[in-house]
């Protein structure tokens, strides 16, 4: 068989390539790729038109919806800043009016306060989440595991929010537990574990258990108990729990909902005010919570009117009786105590409207030498009354008697020294300590009520000093040992006898010091916050 010719060989090779895909140069048919189609940038029909207008507005509509949820996200934040920044300030002028007591002067105020509460609150409710997107109930806790850093939040919470989970899966609640990567504002907690877990938290920061001979029965514990009972504990105690978390893990919108619920307190507080015969008899403080809490305060509140030297009902004699009335065992030595110290303030009440009306005329030289010999008679049995106490109760005080030790030299807080009126030697006494730390709290009340007492006594100040210097360095052997043994959330009351002491030694260097040195280190050593920073608040 012939082989085919040189022009026969070539023409199958062309054939075989257009078969390939490949084109000659005469044909006009474009090559086709793999890869996106393209399209082409004018439309051939009406109806490849109508496609593209529909793809645009599409890309347009989306566009613009990014943007709209964006500047959306950016006017919630700011919102929220803002909600919060008011929420704080209207708080902190909350408390300051009614710590002012322009409440009891002007009564009508409190209701023009409440409105503007009542917006604060509702302003705040609006930010919280009530439902997810997808229309399920979700629950809201005032903490949130994806923010916090690990070892932030106690293992054991982390347990019972599994368990809770659990627990809403199995009663077949439709919905889950929320957690927000940006903090809510204010939502009530539900009486869930969570809550209770916050609650014992906070017990343990600032209520741990003690030895019964520290105080009177764990008051805070006590009213944890028996919340339910009350409405205004049981929001007071939510209040309380969300803030002390709040401070612990740093979270300033945790703190602002502990507080928004705190002024619902107030105002539930303010209301029942209203009413004083239901609320604040002394028959109302027989027996239980309120027996308790009069019992555990009395000290504080006796001390708040030996500061604003003004009349107490206290002092009043049904006070001082009808709370015991039912009980089966007698006062305790520091009630006993209390009963006498009441009486002061009315004394300088007293001293104080003599010197004002002897500086405006009201009263003559003379009159005002007749009031003051008066002042000195009640003054003058009232320490008689405070000596009798003292040989009744402390010399055979059951549970341990004052011992004098040795100062402790290795300690975070100083060594109190002073300077001897003779030699103007340098000294470094003893310090006062007993089994029974309640009995150094109980004579420091004592001593500090002398101090003030001679304040309004008449005599010369170089026989009068020389008795209050001697006190108020009582009260400092006595509170060396005090704050470096009882446990932190006995402390709140050594502010007072510190202020005490310090106006004393207003004229000693040595001594004076010492009690601001101490004032600062109890502050700070036993982060007490409530004894704040300075000590003018504390001054009689």
């Amino acid at each position: 068989m012939a082989l085919p010719s040189a022009e026969s060989r070539a023409l199958i090779i062309r054939s075989t390539l257009g078969t390939k895909g490949q084109h000659s140069s005469n044909d006009k048919t474009p090559r086709r790729h793999r890869g996106k189609q393209r399209f082409d940038t004018v439309d051939r029909t009406p109806a490849d038109k109508r496609r593209s207008q529909m793809r645009q507005a599409q890309r347009n509509f989306r566009l613009r919806k990014e943007n709209t949820i964006l500047s959306l996200q950016h006017k919630v934040s700011s919102m929220k800043e803002a909600i919060s920044q008011a929420s704080e300030a209207f708080l902190g002028f909350q408390e300051k009016i009614l710590a002012s007591g322009i409440l009891d002067q002007a009564p009508g105020l409190s209701q023009s306060l409440k409105p503007m509460d009542e917006t604060i609150t509702s302003l705040a409710s609006l930010m919280r989440p009530e439902q997810d997107v997808t229309g399920n109930s979700t629950v809201a806790f005032p903490f949130y595991l994806e923010t916090q850093a690990s070892g932030a939040i106690p293992e054991r919470l982390i347990e019972i929010l599994g368990r809770e989970r659990t627990r809403r899966e199995d009663l077949g609640i439709k919905g889950q537990i929320y957690y927000s990567s940006e903090p809510p504002l204010p939502r009530h907690i539900p009486e869930t574990p969570v809550y209770d877990a916050l609650l014992e938290r906070f017990l343990d920061a600032y209520n741990p258990v003690v030895p019964y001979f520290y105080s009177a029965p764990d008051l805070i514990r006590v009213a944890a108990a028996l919340r339910t009972s009350s409405p205004i504990l049981d929001m007071a105690f939510r209040s309380v729990c969300v803030v002390h978390y709040g401070q612990v893990v740093g979270d300033l919108g945790i703190i602002i909902s502990g507080r928004t619920i705190y002024s619902k307190v107030l105002n539930a507080l303010r209301n029942a005010l209203l009413s004083p015969e239901e609320f604040r008899g002394p028959s109302e403080h027989v027996s239980g919570l309120g027996n308790i809490c009069y019992i555990q305060y009395r000290s504080h509140w006796v001390a708040t009117a030996l500061i604003c030297r003004s009349r107490t009902f206290l002092a009043n004699v049904a006070w001082k009786t009808i709370p015991w009335s039912v009980k089966s065992f007698p006062k305790d030595l520091m009630q006993s105590l209390l009963d006498h110290v009441a009486d002061i303030p009315a004394l300088l009440e007293r001293y104080d409207n003599i010197t004002k009306d002897l500086k405006t005329g009201v009263l003559s030289p003379f009159e005002a030498s007749d009031q003051q010999a008066l002042l000195q008679t009640a003054v003058a049995d009232v320490k008689r009354r405070l000596h009798q106490w003292e040989k009744e109760w402390v010399a055979s005080y059951p549970s341990g008697q004052i011992r004098e030790v040795p100062a402790n030299t290795k300690d975070y807080l100083p060594n109190f020294r002073y300077r001897d009126s003779i030699t103007r030697e340098i000294i470094t006494p003893t310090v006062f300590a007993s089994s029974d730390p309640q009995l150094i709290r109980t004579r420091c009340i004592y001593y500090s009520a002398l101090v003030i007492l001679l304040g309004v006594d008449t005599r010369p100040d170089n026989i009068t000093f020389p008795e209050k210097y001697h006190y108020a360095c009582l009260i400092c052997r006595s509170l060396e040992y005090y704050v470096r043994e009882v446990p932190r959330n006995l402390l709140n009351g050594v502010g007072f006898f510190l202020r005490v002491a310090h106006d004393t030694f207003q004229n000693s260097d040595i001594e004076l010091a010492w009690v601001e040195e101490a004032f600062k280190q109890v502050a700070e050593g036993k982060s007490i916050k409530a004894l704040g920073s300075k000590l003018p608040e504390f001054s009689v």
